[in-house]
């Protein structure tokens, strides 16, 4: 469970500093700052690109805050910061009215962390997170497959291999979609393999 811990932690830190980022800039785009106005003025896109912008870092933030949406968001923030990492690079430049690329170097910041969230949140994104799920080869501690290592017709076929403990490397998405009977996420990085159980007559307890 230590790596769950870690992977929760390391994502909480990185949606409050998305979010801190995020909702710093609001005050000067909603109440129209001279440098905001510049920016959009310049991107021909003053006023409803300035305000229309800022709604939807307001709404990725509070997003980030709460545990069940994160992962929307976190996409909607990196949307968001990409078009102004572009902006900046193709119009603005680096530099804004002499900040020292400030704006620009927060804004890298809040993609790194959006994109950090996002791999570490991806199985819960509504139609990557299902397809993901459903193609994850070890799910809960049990495999999801009956063709899966335990199934002597597809022996020696899969690409994953146990270590000597009986863990393997799987993707996180079975663990962070299954939650175990206290409603605990079950470990994000190492998931341990059910004891095979002869030939597997019944694959339905196994799914």
């Amino acid at each position: 469970m230590k790596s769950t811990h870690t992977l929760i932690a390391l994502s909480w830190v990185l949606q409050i500093v998305a979010a801190a980022i995020l909702l710093q800039t609001l005050f000067f785009k909603f109440t129209a700052a001279p440098e905001s106005v510049y920016i959009f003025t310049t991107l021909h896109a003053e006023p409803w690109g300035r305000i229309g912008s800022g709604v939807a870092e307001l709404v990725a933030s509070l997003l980030l805050l709460v545990p069940a949406t994160a992962a929307l968001g976190a996409a909607l923030a990196v949307a968001v910061i990409a078009g102004a990492i572009a902006s900046h690079l193709a119009i603005l430049g680096i530099e804004v009215q002499g900040d020292g690329g400030l704006l620009f170097g927060l804004a890298v910041v809040v993609l790194v962390a959006g994109v950090g969230i996002l791999l570490i949140r991806r199985c819960e994104l509504p139609v990557v997170g299902i397809w993901l799920r459903a193609n994850s080869l070890v799910t809960g501690g049990q495999l999801s497959r009956p063709w899966s290592l335990a199934d002597p017709r597809r022996r020696g076929k899969s690409s994953e291999r146990p270590d000597a403990n009986g863990l393997r490397l799987s993707s996180m998405c079975g663990a962070a979609a299954q939650p175990d009977r206290r409603g605990r996420p079950l470990d994000l990085g190492l998931t341990r393999l059910a004891p095979p159980r002869g030939r597997l007559r019944d694959h339905g307890q196994l799914n």
